[in-house]
């Protein structure tokens, strides 16, 4: 190998020029592309506290929901690593994570996600809220339309009763996103969100480290990256 510097000829595996005391080898590993660098990830770089959407297994078509169901685990489970889902911290503790699905009369199942003691409770109350508020506004949504079409004897109890079921439902929304805010500003993301449908799982979070563990680790049954 010829330095650089000097012009020596060196051996192809020397460390240094012999004459000059050179580098080499730190000049021929930058010169040598990196498989990063030949190929793009497929998760887009969006940056850490921005949702990522991640679906895994095969396109679920209503004829496979029909037949098979989301009851009986029939979803793919990705590897979630060993590090906390909420904050990122090295854990050996798993949580249930409630996974919710796409079929109202299947029923919710969990899976194992790690989650550290100290991320568990505001991590479960977040997913819950969640489903609380979407619940909420669905009822509330459900009875303006009954006061507005039914033939009911009550049709301004009906509306006026949605109207205000929807209020709750969006200041608790407002309020569950100002303390997931603030708990983002300390590094925390406790939205992760699991959805399941026949062969197909989706996974929704803010945390970039985690979306990125998720695609390197279970590439074989990585459907889509949004």
């Amino acid at each position: 190998m010829k330095c650089p510097k000097c012009g020596y000829v060196n051996s192809p595996d020397a460390p240094t020029c012999n004459l000059c005391h050179e580098l080499l080898q730190e000049r021929v590993a930058a010169a040598v592309p990196q498989p990063s660098d030949l190929e793009p990830s497929p998760l887009p770089s969006k940056g850490d506290g921005v949702p990522y959407k991640l679906v895994f297994g095969g396109e679920a078509s209503l004829g496979t929901a029909i037949l098979s169901g989301v009851a009986g685990g029939s979803f793919p489970v990705p590897d979630f690593g060993s590090n906390c889902a909420c904050c990122g911290a090295r854990t050996s503790e798993v949580c249930g994570h409630l996974v919710a699905t796409a079929d109202p009369d299947a029923s919710a199942q969990e899976v194992k996600v790690p989650m550290c003691a100290s991320c568990k409770p505001h991590a479960e109350h977040h997913v819950g809220s969640r489903q609380v508020c979407r619940g909420m506004l669905a009822f509330a949504i459900g009875a303006i339309l009954v006061g507005i079409w039914a033939d009911t004897a009550y049709p301004t109890m009906w509306i006026v009763g949605g109207g205000l079921l929807g209020v709750a439902a969006a200041g608790w929304y407002l309020w569950n996103e100002a303390s997931r805010r603030k708990l983002a500003q300390q590094g925390h993301h406790p939205d992760l969100a699991l959805t399941a449908e026949p062969g197909r799982l989706t996974v929704e979070t803010r945390n970039e480290a985690l979306a990125r563990h998720l695609v390197r680790a279970n590439g074989e049954i990585l459907h889509l990256v949004s």
